[in-house]
């Protein structure tokens, strides 16, 4: 293993819009120095994630649809080959090693250092999520589908369906109790996130209402608590050209059937600068929402019982979903062949 942890500079010229990163570097150190400029770009979705991992595998964050993948911002990349070499990648050298690095996951070489576009933004976003009962996600999500396709690039959002943590900000007689959440951020104003999202506060009465304007350091730093270091997870996603009827109630039941309050089901939205980028065009030219199942156990080894456990869970995504009119895309996992099986692994921080 190569440790690039130590990696982790970050130089910002708000002159020319550039941010310059080592490759240890985590979306909090880049988010630290880029916010005291009023700057961003398209980060992960915990800021703990490395920004290696997370941008050569395409990259899904709450700016995507304004600023593009994070992939799309990458435009120069130093990488030390196979042979040993340094070479530089950019539009003018090495042309086709940056086409591959943008999204191609890990697989030509050592990224060092990268080269990010910036974007204005902050300090403050309109942003946070909304809790509801697991009883409306239906109606929450055939609301999130009839709004995802006119939303405006200015707002990114997504649906959780997952089970209520033991926060501080959620009535405990919901902790450990399945519910649905939407999740969004806006770079506009509070009146224009307020207009924005008022489809949502009609759906249902909500567990917890507490979308509203935040520091963007805050947002990306929200998710923290549930996803600390050393937890497993594994990761299946799909592009979902539309999310009608049949498929809105199969989500809602594996849901509500799931094993363990670490199974959570995540429908992205998808669209803007994310859906017209090259990157995006090569994946899917009709996806609209994009739905990522998760399962994760906090710890560092599982004990038997819970590896068999996450065996079943495994088998059960590959039982067929409807998915009608849709191209898969798994661009938040690499296949690794073991015996006869197909195994998706994780490219480390491209859905987080």
């Amino acid at each position: 293993m190569i440790d690039l942890s130590p990696m982790r500079s970050v130089r910002v010229d708000p002159a020319a819009l550039r941010a310059t990163v080592g490759g240890g570097a985590t979306w909090a150190d880049v988010d630290h120095e880029t916010q005291a400029h009023g700057l961003a770009t398209t980060g992960g979705l915990v800021s703990t994630t490395g920004v290696a991992g997370f941008t050569l595998g395409g990259g899904i964050g709450w700016t995507m649809r304004e600023f593009g993948l994070a992939c799309d911002n990458l435009v120069a990349a130093d990488v030390v080959t196979s042979d040993g070499r340094l070479v530089h990648a950019s539009e003018t050298d090495n042309p086709d090693l940056l086409w591959g690095l943008r999204g191609g996951g890990g697989n030509f070489g050592i990224v060092t250092q990268f080269e990010l576009d910036l974007h204005p933004l902050g300090p403050a976003v309109y942003a946070g999520p909304i809790f509801y009962p697991a009883d409306t996600a239906g109606d929450l999500l055939r609301t999130f589908r009839d709004w995802a396709g006119d939303a405006p690039d200015e707002i990114t959002a997504l649906v959780n369906l997952t089970t209520a943590p033991p926060l501080p900000v959620l009535p405990e007689e919901w902790h450990g109790k399945k519910v649905a959440a939407f999740v969004a951020v806006c770079s506009g104003s509070p009146e224009r996130g307020e207009e924005l999202v008022r489809a949502f506060r009609e759906v249902a009465e909500p567990i917890a209402d507490l979308l509203g304007p935040m520091p963007y350091q805050m947002m990306q730093s929200l998710l923290d608590p549930l996803w600390p270091k050393g937890i497993h997870a594994y990761f299946k996603a799909t592009n979902l050209a539309r999310l009608d009827d049949e498929l809105v109630e199969r989500l809602c039941a594996i849901h509500l059937a799931a094993l363990g309050p670490q199974c959570e089901i995540h429908i992205h939205q998808m669209g803007g600068r994310s859906h017209a980028s090259r990157t995006a065009r090569r994946r899917s030219r009709s996806a609209r929402c994009r739905s990522c199942s998760t399962r994760s156990r906090r710890g560092a080894t599982p004990p038997p019982a819970e590896r068999t456990r996450s065996g079943r869970v495994r088998r059960s995504r590959q039982r067929p979903m409807p998915r009608p009119a849709a191209r898969t895309s798994t661009s938040s996992a690499t296949p690794a062949r073991r015996g006869r099986r197909t195994v998706r692994r994780r490219t480390p921080g491209s859905c987080r």
